[in-house]
């Protein structure tokens, strides 16, 4: 049986730098109690991200997006396995 799970709005991902546009973004994104995080390393959260959706895709698509059915438990338990 699947359940729902409420989970925290993550905060947006910029790449730690000293461009003005960037650093304006954030302002502003800030300014309208977005929580923002600079990272050094974007290229990394980029990656681990299109694993994740890929990964959650994919299992979806397997299962016809049926969480219901008895196969589709072990087809939705794969799907964080790359996250480990």
């Amino acid at each position: 049986m699947a359940h729902d799970a409420l989970v925290r709005q993550q905060p947006t991902a910029l790449e730690h730098t000293l461009d003005s546009r960037l650093l304006e973004l954030r302002s502003l994104l800030e300014q309208r109690g977005l929580p923002v995080q600079q990272l050094a390393n974007m290229d990394g959260w980029l990656v681990y991200q299109a694993a994740l959706i890929s990964s959650i895709c994919v299992a979806l698509y397997r299962c016809r997006a049926c969480a219901t059915h008895e196969r589709s438990r072990a087809i939705l338990t794969l799907m964080c396995l790359p996250m480990i």
